[in-house]
C-alpha cells in the first residue's frame, strides 16, 4: 500500500502506512486530517497516483446513515450499515472484532 491516502470531500489527504494486507484484514485510521461530519461526508481511498480506488458516501440521502454524535457508522457482518451502539470516547470505536490493527496517524 505504499503511497495510499484517504480524503475526505473538503479535499484534505491522510497518507496511509506502507502496510501489506491480505484478504479480510483490515487497516483502522485513529484520526485523519480534515473533519468527517456526522451529517454527511465522502471518504476516497486513493494510490499513489492519485487514483480513485474506492469512494464511500454517507448522510445526505445516501446509502449509508448520517448518524449520532459521538457514533460511527460501518457495514456490519451481514453487509448493511449500522451505527455504533458502545461509544468509547478517546479510543478507536468498536465495530467488529475482526480489526487486525490500529494505525495512529498525525494530524496537522
Amino acid at each position: 500500500m505504499a503511497g495510499y491516502q484517504v480524503r475526505e470531500a473538503s479535499g484534505k489527504t491522510t497518507e496511509l502506512p506502507d502496510q501489506y494486507l491480505t484478504g479480510g484484514q483490515h487497516v483502522v485510521v485513529e484520526s485523519i486530517k480534515g473533519n468527517l461530519n456526522n451529517s454527511g461526508d465522502t471518504i476516497e481511498l486513493l494510490d499513489a497516483d492519485g487514483v480513485i480506488l474506492d469512494s464511500v458516501t454517507y448522510g445526505d440521502g445516501s446509502e449509508a446513515p448520517a448518524v449520532s454524535d459521538p457514533n460511527a457508522v460501518a457495514l456490519n457482518e451481514n453487509n448493511e450499515w449500522t451505527e455504533t451502539t458502545v461509544t468509547t470516547p478517546g479510543e478507536v470505536n468498536i465495530i467488529s472484532d475482526e480489526v487486525q490493527e490500529v494505525v495512529e496517524s498525525e494530524t496537522e
